[in-house]
Order: C-alpha cells, then sequence, then structure tokens
C-alpha cells in the first residue's frame, strides 16, 4: 500500500520527467514526474536503485504504465501492479511518493485505484486522452474510492469540480516558454 501524502501541493512549482531530473538534477521545490512513453519507462522497470534526485525532490510521482484500451486486462493488472511496487519499494527507502493513477475503462475500476491510501495527493495526466467521457467517469470513481486532498494534472486542463492543480507538459512548458502551474494555478470550477 502507497500511503497517502498530505503535504500542501501547492508548494510543488513543477513537474520535471524522471530522466531530465536525472540528468540534470531538481529543485527542492519540484516534483518528479513519469508522464512519458513506456519506452522511456523500460529503464526503470528493472531498476535496483533509487537515484540521489528522487530524495532531494519535493515528492515523486509514480511511473504511468500506460492501460490502453486495446489491451487485456491482464496487461493493465500488471502495470497497476508495477507502478504500485515500485512506488511502495520507494516510500519504504525514504522518497515522498505520489501516487500516479490511470485507468482503462470500467472494467479496470476494481483494480486500478487499489494499494493507494486514502486522503492523500494523488496525480493523473490528461495526455492522450481519447474518450473524455470514460477520463470524467475514472476521475469520479477515483475521487469517491480514494478521497484524495489534491490532485495534480499533469496536461491539458480539463475543467473537474475537485480540489485539482494543473501542470503544463513539458512540451506546452517549451512552446509557451513558461514553466509550473502558476499561469493555470486556480482552482477549477466545473466541467
Amino acid at each position: 500500500m502507497i500511503k497517502p501524502v498530505t503535504f500542501n501541493a501547492r508548494n510543488i512549482k513543477k513537474l520535471v520527467p524522471f530522466h531530465i531530473a536525472e540528468a540534470k538534477g531538481i529543485n527542492s521545490d519540484e516534483a518528479i514526474h513519469f508522464f512519458v512513453s513506456d519506452i522511456k519507462l523500460n529503464a526503470i522497470k528493472n531498476r535496483k536503485y533509487i537515484p540521489d534526485v528522487y530524495y532531494k525532490a519535493k515528492a515523486v510521482l509514480t511511473p504511468d504504465f500506460s492501460l490502453y484500451l486495446e489491451a487485456d486486462r491482464d496487461e493493465w493488472r500488471r502495470n497497476v501492479e508495477l507502478n504500485r511496487k515500485i512506488g511502495e519499494w520507494w516510500q519504504r527507502e525514504g522518497v515522498t511518493v505520489i501516487p500516479s493513477i490511470s485507468w482503462a475503462d470500467e472494467t479496470s475500476f476494481d483494480f486500478c485505484f487499489a494499494g493507494v491510501g486514502q486522503g492523500g495527493i494523488v496525480a493523473i495526466s490528461s495526455q492522450g486522452i481519447t474518450r473524455i467521457d470514460l477520463f470524467y467517469r475514472g476521475v469520479d470513481e477515483m475521487v469517491r474510492r480514494l478521497r484524495p486532498k489534491y490532485i495534480i494534472c499533469y496536461g491539458t486542463k480539463v475543467f473537474l469540480n475537485y480540489n485539482v492543480l494543473y501542470y503544463q507538459t513539458f512540451v506546452e512548458e517549451r512552446f509557451y516558454g513558461r514553466s509550473g502551474q502558476g499561469w493555470r494555478r486556480a482552482k477549477s470550477t466545473g466541467r
């Protein structure tokens, strides 16, 4: 079980991709994320060490292994279990961990929210949403089951009725020339 963390998530100024944080370092008010391609995530699947930079970050989000709709349930389940296993390991070793939550469709709801404590901070990504209705249903179910204090949303603002902090993607940051959540700081007020 990944234990909930409950600090003020508004103190996270920026989300940095793990491979960039590992190569260049990170500030103590930044968090490390894994909302990257599965090809990049393969580099960490069998790691036996935790990079020092993870201890310096405000928090580290768990790896976001894809749950593609066209994949089978066994693959979805394996990817969720790997997300939790890695997060639990990092947490046991003293890293501040925020679980990344993802789902495929309603049939994945029975396991995709498992292994995460209630009342903490969780992270989701709005990148690559193919069915917004399914995304909203998943968010609603996640909130019902996990009752998060904050939801960190990496990517496009998708108007949720919850305490959501939006963060730009790496591409948006480079394109718009801004960083972090400053330009999207307000709590969303509806769909």
